[in-house]
């Protein structure tokens, strides 16, 4: 069968109508290892087929593990928010579709859209934050690590995975590459 590519996916799922309820629009945003789509009430986040040694999403099968793996860490503080992982599938007569019949060519984290006035980067643009807008998640966030198990690793070990991680921050972010970022009220 010869599958669509990120291009082909990208141009099905920025359509209204290649969703079960059809927004009016769909915004599409690119990060540096995703697309998501803001598709009315709901998000629908696709990863791309990128390899870096931090992570590894080269295959269909790779990344349906990291959509899952990301629903289920990510459920535990926001269960109402991440819905869970639907299906991309292709068949040569009806193409791609959410869920459809045809063979699983990807999968998408399903999440539910969280209003864009509440966002971190908009009350601070608006203004000083009150320990009231600040207070709800800090608490929820304690509840969290209070009741996590530690996890059991030795200080070496710690100590390689943080110079580790620190290493392929500093390589990642050292290559010349043209990045903009969105201007206040642009």
């Amino acid at each position: 069968m010869n599958e669509p590519g990120i291009e082909a996916k990208v141009a099905f799922l920025r359509r209204p109508e290649a969703y079960p309820s059809p927004p009016r629009a769909v915004d599409a945003v690119e990060t540096h290892m995703s697309w998501v789509f803001l598709a009315g009430r709901d998000v629908y986040k696709l990863k791309k087929p990128v390899r870096w040694d931090s992570l590894d999403f080269s295959t269909p099968a790779l990344r349906k593990r990291d959509c899952e793996e990301e629903v289920r860490l990510n459920r535990r503080l926001a269960r109402d928010v991440y819905l869970g992982t639907i299906e991309l599938t292709f068949d040569l007569e009806a193409g791609l579709a959410l869920a459809g019949a045809g063979e699983p060519v990807d999968w998408l984290v399903h999440m539910r859209r969280l209003p864009a006035d509440r966002m971190l980067d908009a009350l601070i643009l608006r203004g000083p934050l009150s320990e009231a807008d600040v207070r709800p998640a800090a608490l929820h966030l304690a509840r969290f690590y209070a009741d996590a198990r530690p996890l059991a690793l030795a200080a070496p070990a710690y100590r390689s995975r943080l110079a580790r991680g620190v290493r392929d921050d500093l390589r990642e972010l050292g290559r010349p590459r043209v990045r903009t970022l969105p201007q206040p009220g642009a």
